[in-house]
């Protein structure tokens, strides 16, 4: 039996993102293919991941596992440590132009790489898979065996990625035997940097059945959106400030908010938005849900005005059950998920061209019907067992490069 070790070092315990939610999806489709697999992370929140899964599937949290939970007086005077340098270096730790290490972060990578050594001489992987190039680092510094080769995950919008990175995790995604990106168009950024160990596998979308999608000529008057409240990335001002414009002309209509709080400073601006646009009956904001399928069910446009994305899971999702979408134009992933007048309808910058490209679709019910099924339709480029067939082709050759690898140093 082949093993394969997945790495998500931090919020990865009860956490409902869509990275966690694909982390999940991988380890119990491959555990079903009859591979060993264990997932590894170092969060403090205690049990297990928000997404079920399969009880074949190893889940090591490493904060409470390979010695005393981590943290206690060490790691307390590293965040004293920290403020200290940040009092005199400024939030961007830079001094003279050179960037201070973040004694915190970096103590925390040398917990994770000792307790990921002792994990890894337990469970034997095969191959490594790791989230982040962060991520990827600490495997390469943890496998005593150089042998075990991994692969490493580019989740967002590498522009976005790369803008935080620095040598460590460039030469980190140079030694992986494989950089995994999201979309086709992400492949030039990435190779600008002098990566050449490149692949392109999407994210897999839960699909709806044939007959089982959207009912959109019962109308619900009801636009969905689904992702953590944030104004750096999920930006749901602008779907509220888009909203304001349109309520008087279509009273019967709301906007259900979906996703965990990652902002509370930000919750509250959008709070006070809502407030003074007098909105607060039609605009709510639903939290968590295990059941979107019914959420998408019960919509009649799914709205996603996020400023960045890697892929846009939610929003494939919402296409799979025959939603008619609207996004941002400048947003990547989201502008090649998006077949702009077919699909769904791509808004430019701001919150009036938002606005004008829900009103097209809230004004025009069989438009939404025919957007609807086209977006059914191309969701089906993204069926899970034509992903995960993609994954095992990898996993398999990158296996096999390394035994050839080592045969060929053994002759």
């Amino acid at each position: 039996m082949k093993r394969i070790l997945l790495i998500d070092e931090h919020k990865t315990v009860n956490f409902a993102g869509g990275v966690e939610s694909v982390l999940a999806a991988f380890a119990n489709a491959f555990s079903a293919r009859g591979y060993g697999v264990a997932i590894a992370c170092m969060d403090a929140e205690e049990g297990t991941m928000f997404f079920p899964l399969d009880k074949s599937v190893r889940f090591h949290n490493l904060w409470y596992e390979y010695g005393k939970p981590f943290g206690g007086t060490a790691w307390f005077l590293k965040k004293i440590e920290k403020e200290f340098l940040r009092t005199f270096a400024g939030a961007k730790m830079t001094i003279a132009g050179r960037k201070i290490k973040d004694p915190k972060k970096e103590f925390f990578f040398g917990s994770f790489i000792e307790r990921l050594k002792r994990l890894i001489a337990d469970f034997h992987p095969d191959v490594m898979l790791s989230i982040t190039a962060e991520s990827a680092y600490m495997a390469q510094e943890a496998r005593e065996e150089k042998s075990i080769p991994i692969i490493a995950m580019c989740h967002t919008e590498p522009k976005w990625e790369i803008s935080g990175y620095g040598d460590r995790e460039f030469n980190a995604w140079k030694k992986a035997a494989r950089v995994q990106v999201l979309m086709e168009s992400f492949l030039p950024a990435m190779k600008s940097f002098g990566l050449d160990n490149l692949i392109r596998i999407p994210n897999f979308v839960e699909q709806t059945p044939d007959g089982e999608t959207v009912d959109l000529a019962d109308s619900h008057n009801r636009i969905v959106t689904v992702g953590r409240v944030d104004g750096v990335q999920k930006c749901q001002h602008v779907l509220i400030e888009a909203f304001s414009l349109l309520a008087d002309k279509f009273p019967e209509w709301s906007v259900h908010i979906y996703g965990g709080i990652a902002n509370k400073g930000y919750k509250r601006r959008l709070d006070g938005m809502i407030a003074e646009k007098k909105l607060a009956d039609r605009i709510r904001f639903e939290g968590t849900t295990n059941r979107i399928g019914e959420v998408y069910k019960n919509a009649d446009i799914f709205a996603f005005p996020s400023a960045f994305e890697g892929f846009g899971l939610a929003l494939a999702e919402a296409m799979s059950a025959g939603l008619p979408s609207v996004g941002r134009k400048t947003c990547a992933a989201v502008n090649e998920l998006i077949r702009d007048g077919e699909t769904g309808l791509l808004a430019e910058e701001g919150a009036a061209s938002f606005a004008e490209a829900l009103e097209r679709l809230m004004s025009d019910t069989p438009l939404r019907i025919a957007m609807g099924c086209a977006a059914h339709e191309a969701a089906k480029t993204y069926a899970p067992e034509k992903i995960w067939d993609a994954w095992e082709t990898v996993i398999r050759v990158v296996i096999r490069e390394q035994q050839d690898t080592i045969a060929e140093h053994n002759v």
